[in-house]
This record gives structure tokens, sequence and C-alpha cells, in this order.
């Protein structure tokens, strides 16, 4: 078996060095920092604080509640959900005067680059049809699952931060301590009914997407209960917040 923990650990330090490489190396400048899903927002929120450690100004968010197949139906192709549900949503977020040119997607896996590659097209035709140019560089960074970005387009880049463990997902998110999750898990039950990663969203004060009536959201009910029945629960995300951002720092240095 694997320690979780120290795999979650060096999976947080890489991606923060990656993040340090595009925007301090590289020296590139994100117009839009991008994310779908409830991991991918989580890992946005992790950027957000590098771009803090490194006193970079902070880019632009789209954020979506991604949903790659439908309900249930995890990598059953006939399943796949259509994403062109999202289009007016992140239309509503490309709120610039100006034609982006960088833009960052994040996650912590790639899978087969569904919701990557679903909201580079859907980004791509809002800026056509808003009469902008569409020619941005897409870089991804995320869990390497054998992914690779299409042949026919040389403006996506992936730049992976780690391979997949076969049997483990959402390792990056078993870097938290557990005693930040045990006033989580008490509220909310085990795993099978509020899945690891979603409370790392709740701690970073993030909604949780949902399939409602047939519709993706992301909703706040989640994140309003263990306010209210999770004693001082806003100290408690306090205290995430300074461990993790804590945690950034050593991986920046």
């Amino acid at each position: 078996m694997i320690d979780t923990g120290k795999e979650g650990a060096k999976r947080l330090y890489a991606y923060c060095r990656i993040l340090k490489d595009f925007l301090v190396a590289k020296e590139i400048v994100f117009d839009y920092l991008v994310s779908g899903g409830n991991s991918g927002i989580a890992m946005s929120e992790i950027a957000l604080i590098v771009y803090d450690e490194l006193k970079l100004p902070r880019p632009l968010t789209v954020r979506t509640p991604f949903y790659r197949y439908l309900p249930n139906h995890r990598d059953e192709e006939q399943f796949r959900f259509n994403h062109t549900i999202y289009f007016d949503a992140i239309k509503n977020q490309l709120t610039h005067t100006r034609s982006p040119e960088n833009i960052l997607f994040v996650d912590d896996e790639i899978s087969q680059g569904n919701t990557a590659l679903g909201m580079y097209n859907l980004m791509e035709r809002s800026l056509l049809e808003q009469g902008m140019k569409s020619d941005f560089k897409y870089y991804i960074t995320a869990e390497d699952q054998g992914f690779t970005p299409p042949a026919n387009n040389d403006r996506i880049f992936f730049s992976p931060f780690a391979k997949e463990i076969d049997g483990f997902n959402n390792l990056i998110f078993c870097v938290v301590p557990y005693n930040f999750e045990r006033p989580i898990i008490e509220c909310f039950s085990n795993d099978s009914k509020f899945s690891f990663h979603k409370r790392t969203n709740l701690l970073l004060d993030l909604p949780i997407k949902d399939f409602n009536n047939g519709k993706p959201i992301y909703t706040t009910a989640p994140l309003e209960k263990a306010k209210k029945n999770i004693s001082n629960f806003v100290g408690l995300q306090n205290e995430f917040r300074k461990y993790l951002t804590h945690e950034i720092h050593k991986a920046l240095i």
C-alpha cells in the first residue's frame, strides 16, 4: 500500500512548482484561470494562493459545475454529458474587453481530457461569437492519466504534475490532515456519502456541484450545513487555509 498522505503532499508540491515555472521562469501572463467540477475549483483556489504567495496579480477565473458523464455512468461513452449546456455560463464569465492570449486550465486529474477540451471548445466558440480573437494558447496541468493533446492543435499544451497511480483517485487531496476532516466526516458521514475531496471544497469555502432536475449547478447547501452544524466551522476554515498556505509557501521556496 502507498502512503496516501505523502503522495498527496508530493502532488501538491509538484503542482505548485509547475505553476511557479509557468508564472516565474516562463513569465506567462494568464488572462484566465479555468476549472470545472468539484476538484477543479479546489485546484483553481490553490492556484490563486500560489499567485498570492508569488505576489502576482490574480487572473480572472472561469468555473463551471462540469460533468464528464451523466451521474452514475462513469467512463461510459454512451452516457457522455453534452457539455454545450455550459456555453452561456462560460460566455458570461469571459468578461475581458480584449482577446485573451494565454489561458490556464487546472484539475487534479486529466482523465480523457473531456473537461479540459470541452471548456476549451466552449471558450473558443464564445470568443468568436463576441467578435474576439480565439487563437489563445491553452495550458493544462493535472495528474497524467494517459491524455495527449489533439495532434491537429498546436496551441494546447499539457504539463502534468504527476502520473496516475492505478487504483487511486483525487490523491492530491490526501494532503489534508485528518484533524481538519474529522468534523466534516461527523457531519456528513463517510466517503460513500460525501467523498473525501469534497471536504477540501468546504474547507476552502467552495460550493459542490450537483445534478439538480437534470441541470448541473454549483450549490452552497453543503457549505451552509457545515457552517450551521459544525462548531466554529469558519475558524476551522481559517486554520486550514493557514496550513495550506504554509505548505504552498514551502513548495515554492
